[in-house]
Parts: structure tokens; C-alpha cells; sequence
């Protein structure tokens, strides 16, 4: 199973289609064809073939695009003791924040870093798929006030104030 734990947005994407019916969900990165494919047969199933799509190679510029159309931005990465898998930081978070869009990310792992819980965004539960989409509802139903945080927050993360706390820290 894929550890970025797309299979349960897509769930949670199904459940939120009854109240957004144009609802969409892009994936947007390489993953592996079994998983895709048990993506895109979840979707057939399921009846969202219109509501998810998956893009393999996006440039800087279509994300940019991406991220400037989108209302929230969700990463419900799984951590896995048994193959080590623990999903860091979240650079992607912080991508999203550039463009004022708000956060939906998984509890238990370096995601909860690049989130502010309640300000910039929401965390889930890893694995819970109600969860997941509680918290997407929740973000889309108070956007603006979320997004009035995220480019602020994204702002204390810039490589001059990074190298400047780890020379301080490193000189005490």
C-alpha cells in the first residue's frame, strides 16, 4: 500500500461528494501502477472517475497552477513500524501555504510540524477515513480563515532563519 495514504482521501472524497457533488481530488506525484490502479478501480466502483484525478509529471509551472486553484491541500501519510516508514516535515505543506491554501494532514508523524492545528490547517487520525473527512469539511466551511494563516506561518521556514538557528544552536 502506498504510504502518502492517497486510497483514504479518495475515500473520504467519496463521502464528501454527497455534499459536494463537484468535489475534485488531484493526486500528483509517481506512485506505483498496483497502487494507482487500486486508485482508479476504487474510483470506478465508487462512481468518481469525475471527482479524482492523477497526474504523473507536473512542472513548477502546472504546480503553481495546481496549488493556486486548489481549497485545501491534504497529505494523510501512514506511518509504518514494520518497514520504517515515518512521513517527515512536509515540504509540500508549506508549498501550499505559499499560495494561501490551508492543510489537511495525518497526526503521528513530522506533518504535525507544518500544520498549526486550528490556524493553518487541521490533522486527522491516521488511517480514519470519517476523520479525514470531517477535517476536509471543516477546512473548506472556514477556508478564509485558515488561509489567512498560511502564508505567515510558511514565512518562519525560509533558509536564512533555518541555517541561522542551527549556527546558534551549534555555537552554544
Amino acid at each position: 500500500k502506498n504510504r502518502k495514504g492517497q486510497l483514504d482521501t479518495v475515500r473520504a472524497i467519496g463521502m464528501l461528494k454527497e455534499i459536494y457533488p463537484d468535489i475534485l481530488y488531484v493526486i500528483v506525484g509517481k506512485g506505483q501502477s498496483a497502487y494507482k490502479s487500486e486508485i482508479e478501480s476504487y474510483c470506478t466502483a465508487h462512481a468518481l472517475e469525475d471527482n479524482v484525478r492523477m497526474i504523473h509529471d507536473a512542472d513548477d509551472v502546472a504546480l503553481s497552477f495546481l496549488y493556486e486553484s486548489s481549497d485545501v491541500f491534504v497529505l494523510s501519510s501512514h506511518s509504518d513500524d514494520v518497514h520504517h516508514h515515518f512521513e517527515g516535515f512536509g515540504l509540500v505543506i508549506l508549498e501550499a501555504y505559499q499560495f494561501g491554501v490551508p492543510a489537511v494532514g495525518s497526526r503521528g508523524s513530522g506533518i504535525e510540524d507544518a500544520i498549526q492545528d486550528g490556524v493553518t490547517g487541521l490533522l486527522h487520525v491516521q488511517h480514519d477515513v470519517h476523520d479525514i473527512k470531517d477535517k476536509i469539511e471543516t477546512v473548506l466551511k472556514n477556508r478564509q480563515s485558515f488561509a489567512q494563516h498560511t502564508k505567515d506561518f510558511r514565512a518562519t521556514f525560509d533558509w536564512q532563519k533555518t541555517v541561522m538557528r542551527y549556527s546558534s544552536a551549534y555555537t552554544e
